[in-house]
Order: C-alpha cells, then structure tokens, then sequence
C-alpha cells in the first residue's frame, strides 16, 4: 500500500509529504482518529517512502525535487517489497497483547531501536497507544522525545484523551477523521460484489459504519448489523421503572462478545436522535431508527447528549487498561439511559 493507492486522507498525507521534500519529518508523531478510517495504512505507506530505494518525485531523473505531489515509494524496489510483506528490518511494530501495551513490549522496541540504521530510516509503530500501560507510557516518554539516530515513532490510537499529556506533548498531532461514506460504499461493492453484497446493502453498511470502514467490512460479512437492529428494537421497548427487564437486557449484552459494537451502535443512535431532533433529518446515518425513537421521550438536547456521553464512558470502563465488570458497568449504563428516556413532564 502506498500514498496513491489510499482513499481519503488527502489532507493527512500531503501533511507526511512536505514533511519529506522540506527534510521535516518529525521524530515522533501521534495518529489519532476513529477505528478502521486508515490510520496504520498511512503510517504503513509513511514508512514505505522513507525506505524506498527509488522514490518518484524526489529528485530522480524526470522527477520534480520542489514538489511534494509526486512524492511516494516506487512500489516495485527491495525496500518497498520487504515493507508490504511486513519483514523490512526498519519496520518495528508493537499492538496491544491481551487488551494492553506492557511495559516489556516497550523495553523490547526500545533495545531494537538501538541498534544502528544501515540505511533508509526505521519507523516503529505502535498500534493502539491508548492501551499503553502507565508503566509502560513512562517508560516511552524519553524515548519518544529523542529516538535513536535514523529512527522516528508513530503512534496510533482512536481515543487520544486516553494518553498521557506527557505523551501527547512530545509527538506531533496529525488528527484523522471518518471516511465519507462514498469511499466506504465504493469499497465494500468493490471488495464484496462476488459475495452478493448489492449497492443498497453496501450504502446501508457505509451509513451506519460511523466513517469507519473496517466497522463497515466487519458488518457486511459477518451480517452484524441485523443483530445490532434486534438489539436497538428491544432496547427501544424498555420503559422506565421495569428495572427487572433492563437489568435483564444488560445482562445479555454484557455477555455478548460483541458488546463493544454494540455500544458503538448505540453512540450511532443517540448521534442520529441529535441531528434528527435539531431537524437535520437528512444527517441521520441509521435508517429510521431515530424516527422510531422520537415518539417514546427521546427529547431534548441535554438529555441526549448526557445519554452519549454515559455509552462513551461505559465503552472506555470495560476496555484495557481499566477491566471495569462488564455486567455491572451494563446494569448501570442501560438503568441511566432508560432513565434519560423517560418524557419530561
């Protein structure tokens, strides 16, 4: 994968760009933005560039040294092979092991970073930063601020508030946002047309997929999303004062190995409630489902908002590094969210 062959993130990538042609490049940046929208794809094609043996549109002959349009690796060298097979020696790569970054995991990127660069320059990336451990992030802090010679980090997360500002603060910030949901449609009919996936199951898929493309794939195969419906149909039918079904219904999601996606479903419909109760009907991503939902209470700005933010905080206490009790942490979400249903009176 290469720069040209990226969807979105034009923005993004001219920023890696003119960071090359002007000799720029940082030595630590911090890639943050929404899962599944492209962030290791990037860092991937970054590191490819640094490392191509021959880079069209830097200098080369019939190439444009003061431009960065033309900057991108040849795709075809030693260098650019080893990169897309994932066995460059200068691509280290670190993700999560168990739900968290360990401070081991962090020793040994550290003891490979020393070793001297032959050539090209060597890129570490570690996927998931938000699950470093606090050990583990304070151990990275001098690292991160002045790598080893020829060497720079790249850190990926989709929750950045996550980190520690020390961290934070010695990488530079490239801020990745959703894919339109062109590009996703474009994709999925591209990449599962010989599965059957029709244009209006792939435009549904996109709607819903939260600019997220992963999201999107993972749904249209694994046929999800109908189950994520079913779900939102029977947390629709809970009234407040039924404790009994609720906690019921928390239960069972608390169990489902897919609970994150459904709390993400969730954010969805809540988002959609926003735009849709604001009279912005043509924002909403979810079908119908915030028409639905508009004649049982769901009213009022602050209620809805609070509701987001309540899933948002329930999604951070059952993920790594925290490990809150998934079927409490559901009992309580889902009593407060029936709670902010109730009509206001």
């Amino acid at each position: 994968m290469s720069f040209r062959d990226i969807l979105g993130h034009s923005k993004q990538i001219n920023i890696l760009k003119r960071a090359i042609t002007g000799s720029r490049v940082a030595h630590s940046y911090l890639f943050a933005g929404p899962e599944g929208v492209g962030k290791m794809l990037v860092a991937r094609a970054f590191a490819k560039v640094l490392n191509c043996e021959n880079p069209p549109g830097r200098g080369e002959e019939g190439g444009d040294k003061g431009s960065d349009e033309g900057v991108d690796s040849c795709g075809a060298c030693a260098s650019c092979r080893a990169m897309e097979d994932g066995f460059h020696i200068n691509l280290l790569k670190v993700e999560p092991v168990d739900g968290v970054v360990k401070i081991d995991q962090v020793r040994d990127l550290q003891n490979a970073m020393k070793y001297r660069v032959i050539e090209g320059r060597r890129v570490a990336i570690v996927d998931g930063a938000d699950k470093l451990i606090k050990a583990a992030s304070n151990a990275f802090l001098k690292t991160l601020e002045e790598p080893s010679a020829g060497s720079m980090i790249i850190l990926l997360t989709s929750h950045p508030a996550e980190l520690l500002p020390t961290v934070v603060s010695r990488c530079q910030r490239i801020n990745f946002g959703p894919l339109p949901e062109e590009t996703i449609r474009r994709v999925l009919v591209e990449k599962l047309a010989g599965e059957g996936l029709g244009e209006e199951d792939a435009e549904a898929f996109a709607r819903v997929s939260g600019g997220s493309l992963a999201r999107a794939l993972r749904a249209a195969k694994s046929g999800e999303q109908a189950k994520k419906v079913e779900f939102l149909e029977k947390f629709l039918s809970l009234s407040p004062g039924k404790n009994d079904e609720i906690l019921d219904v928390a239960r069972e999601v608390s169990k489902d190995p897919d609970v994150e996606g459904k709390l993400e479903f969730l954010k969805t419909f809540y988002r959609d409630l926003v735009v849709f109760n604001e009279g912005s009907e043509g924002l909403v991503v979810a079908g119908n489902t915030a028409q639905k939902a508009t004649g049982i209470g769901y009213r009022g700005f602050a209620r809805l908002v609070r509701s987001f933010e309540l899933i948002e905080e329930a999604h951070r206490n059952i993920t790594p590094p925290r490990y809150a009790n998934k079927q409490l942490t559901m009992e309580v979400l889902f009593l407060g969210l029936v709670d902010l249903s109730a009509p206001v009176t």
